[in-house]
């Protein structure tokens, strides 16, 4: 049984955007797994005060992202959650559902990923904000990491 297929205008609201933060997590978590590899570099190259560092930064690298996974994967649960329970009090099928419904109801922030979307309230910004803080931290936490191995 599969779900049922939601409305395209109403996909158009959050799914370009997860599509992005999936590939973006992809992407650090590849180069998170790859720079292990980094560790099998001569001990002329890396002290092993580096090397412990480097493997406690690691860690602290995923814990960021997977909180970041997992916030996003709890933002969608709730997101669609919500539609069902939506849908069921309006007698409505989730499919038909259109971004005009959900805009009378001030949910709209469900929807939203990276950014606010037109009409949606100017009250709820924390969604927005931890993801983006959640983005540039494991980001500045690879960074970090280059920096140790590769400074001076």
């Amino acid at each position: 049984m599969s779900a049922p297929a939601i409305q395209p205008e109403l996909s158009a609201l959050f799914e370009p955007s997860r599509k992005l933060l999936r590939r973006i997590l992809m992407t650090l978590f590849s180069i998170a797994g790859l720079s292990w590899f980094l560790l099998l570099l001569p001990n002329s190259a890396i002290s092993q005060a580096k090397h412990d560092t480097f493997k406690a930064n690691q860690y602290q690298l995923y814990l960021l992202l997977l909180t970041l996974w997992g916030y996003d994967f709890r933002r969608q649960a709730k997101r669609l959650e919500w539609l069902i329970v939506f849908s069921l009090s309006i007698g409505k099928p989730v499919e038909l559902i259109t971004k005009e419904d959900i805009t009378v109801t001030n949910n709209l922030s469900l929807f939203e990923v990276f950014s606010k979307h037109k009409g949606s309230s100017s009250s709820q910004y924390f969604h927005i904000i931890f993801t983006w803080f959640l983005l540039i931290a494991s980001i500045s936490q690879f960074v970090r990491q280059m920096i140790l191995l590769f400074g001076n």
